[in-house]
C-alpha cells in the first residue's frame, strides 16, 4: 500500500561519507533531497533514504531507497529541502505535513518588499500555513528572524521547478503556489 502525502515531506538531515552499510532496495534519480524524501515516503518500508549529489553539476542526483531503520535525533530540526555540492546526505524521520509550496531562494527580484502581512513564524511549514491561512499565494520566510511575510501576487499561473535549496541560513526563502489542507 503505497503512503500518499497531500503536502510536502518534512525530514531530517545527516551528512556522512559513507553509504556502504545502507541496506539499499532500490536506486533513483531524483532532482533534490525533497524529492528523494517523498519517493522513500511513498515507498513501502522505507523510512530512511540517502541521496548523492551528482558530481558534475548535473540536476539528477542518485537517491537511495533502503530498507533501514528511520533515525530521528530529537534536537535535529527537520527541513522541507536542502542543498548538498559533495557529500551524501541520510534522509530519514519523514513527516507529512499539509501544505504544498515550491521554495526558492529570495532575490532581489522576488524579494516581497512591501508585505501585506507580517507574522512570527517558526519554520517554513508554519510559514505556509499562516500563507494559507490569509488566502495569500506567495510568502516569503526568514529564517533569521523567524518573520513569515505574506502577499497575495495575483497572476502566478506556472509553479516554477524547485531545485535543491538550503533552507535554514541566514537567507530568506521564497514560497510560491502555496496549498494547504484544511
Amino acid at each position: 500500500e503505497i503512503a500518499e502525502c497531500p503536502g510536502r515531506i518534512e525530514f531530517e538531515i545527516l551528512e556522512v561519507e559513507d553509504l556502504s552499510q545502507l541496506n539499499v532496495t532500490n536506486e533513483i534519480l531524483v532532482e533534490s533531497p525533497a524529492a528523494c524524501a517523498m519517493k522513500c515516503y511513498e515507498t513501502a518500508n522505507c523510512t530512511l533514504a540517502a541521496y548523492k549529489p551528482s558530481q558534475n553539476d548535473e540536476s539528477t542526483a542518485v537517491c537511495l531507497l533502503t530498507n533501514d531503520s528511520a533515525v530521528c535525533l530529537s534536537q535535529k530540526e527537520s527541513v522541507p529541502q536542502h542543498k548538498t555540492d559533495v557529500s551524501p546526505l541520510i534522509i530519514s524521520c519523514l513527516k507529512c505535513t499539509k501544505c504544498n509550496y515550491t521554495i526558492s531562494a529570495v532575490t532581489e527580484l522576488t524579494k516581497i518588499h512591501q508585505p501585506q502581512i507580517v507574522e512570527p513564524a517558526l519554520s517554513i511549514g508554519q510559514c505556509a500555513e499562516i500563507c494559507s491561512k490569509h488566502s495569500c499565494t506567495i510568502s516569503q520566510y526568514d529564517h533569521k528572524s523567524n518573520l513569515c511575510s505574506l502577499t497575495s501576487v495575483k497572476g502566478q499561473a506556472e509553479c516554477p521547478l524547485e531545485i535543491p535549496v538550503v533552507v535554514n541560513s541566514d537567507e530568506a526563502v521564497l514560497l510560491e503556489c502555496v496549498r494547504c489542507l484544511a
